[in-house]
């Protein structure tokens, strides 16, 4: 809750970009349930011990945060990329 509170917070400020980033955090961090759900049923250890059942969970929670800022980075780069590209042809042309 507290990821999507924070991209609320951001949109009511009109700052888009940080929305976006927020959000796709909440997503990530919404779909460590479905995650969890799947791994732990596909495996059969939603009945084994809990301790297994809450590493199952944090490891969800690690992969889809890591994930989430994977996307956010490679959507940065790609982005900033026509800009860098732009630069180079106008520094060549200038030569």
């Amino acid at each position: 809750m507290s990821t999507t509170a924070i991209a609320f917070a951001f949109i009511l400020q009109r700052k888009v970009q940080h929305h976006r980033a927020w959000m796709t955090r909440s997503f990530a961090v919404a779909l460590v349930f479905l995650e969890g759900r799947v791994v732990l049923g596909i495996t059969n250890w939603e009945n084994t011990r809990p301790e297994l059942n809450e590493a199952v969970i944090w490891a969800c929670i690690a992969f889809s945060i890591l994930a989430a800022d994977i996307v956010l980075q490679w959507q940065a780069m790609r982005r900033s990329r026509p800009a860098v590209a732009k630069a180079r042809v106008a520094q060549l042309a200038m030569r």
